[in-house]
Formats: C-alpha cells, sequence, structure tokens
C-alpha cells in the first residue's frame, strides 16, 4: 500500500512541475490567438514553445521571433520581435488557466498590430479551448483537445 501511495505522490508532483514549468519566456511557433485570417475565425490548433537560447559567455544573446510570457498571475503575452523597426508587428494578450491533467485553458483578450503594415486593435475576449501539454524536445507542445 505505501508502494501505491508513493507512486500516486510522485505523478502528481510530476504534473505539477510540469504545469509550474510553463511560467516564464518561452519562444513559439505563433502569435497565440493571431493568425493572418484570424479574423476570418481560423485560430490554431497546436502551439510547439521551447526554451530561449541558452546564455553564451555571460552575454544574453537576443532572439528574434515570436514569443510568449506565461506570468505567475495567470495572465499571457505573445509578441513578434524583429532585428530592426521595419517590420508588422503582432502582438496578444490574454489570460490561461492551468487544469489539472496537464492542460491549460486559454482565452486572448485583446490583439495588436502595429509597424510597418496596417495596423489593428482587436478585443476579441474570446476563450480559445482547452490545450494538452505534452512535453517533447527540451520544450512542450499545446495541442488543443476537440
Amino acid at each position: 500500500m505505501k508502494k501505491i501511495g508513493l507512486l500516486l505522490f510522485v505523478f502528481i508532483v510530476q504534473m505539477a512541475s510540469a504545469q509550474e514549468s510553463l511560467v516564464g519566456s518561452w519562444k513559439i511557433d505563433h502569435i497565440i490567438g493571431y493568425k493572418n485570417s484570424w479574423e476570418a475565425g481560423e485560430n490554431e490548433n497546436e502551439y510547439m514553445i521551447t526554451p530561449p537560447r541558452l546564455m553564451k559567455e555571460n552575454m544574453e544573446m537576443f532572439d528574434y521571433g515570436n514569443w510568449v510570457v506565461f506570468k505567475d498571475n495567470q495572465t499571457f503575452t505573445s509578441y513578434y520581435t524583429a532585428p530592426c523597426g521595419n517590420d508588422c508587428f503582432p502582438s496578444s494578450y490574454g489570460r490561461y488557466e492551468l487544469l489539472e491533467d496537464d492542460q491549460i485553458k486559454i482565452w486572448v483578450d485583446s490583439i495588436f498590430v502595429r509597424g510597418f503594415c496596417k495596423e489593428k486593435e482587436l478585443h476579441p475576449k474570446k476563450e480559445l479551448g482547452v490545450f494538452v501539454i505534452e512535453k517533447s524536445n527540451g520544450g512542450f507542445h499545446l495541442i488543443k483537445k476537440k
């Protein structure tokens, strides 16, 4: 009986640590809740997040592209960076809730597009759904539940 209790305890700790480890800055393949055709109702069904590059010789390397920051107050910011200001810069802001069983529920509250493109400001306040958190090579896949 003690072995079953110990195994259950280890399983619960692993689930909690997977969820807790999402808090922080991540590279992401797409801006959460935004696509060029977002207004047509299309959203991503999967996101891949990976940790940023490691520090090199005590100097942090700046890494361009898409980012997401999951904050410990259950909000997130997802945005795009580029080496110069001559680009289109989408960003989204919203909330998330870590659920039991390695799942995350995501809402997008606002989307802004700035820069050298048609500027947009959207306030969808939309639930994107529940995503299963799966560990992958050095990061996580967030896969939308059907």
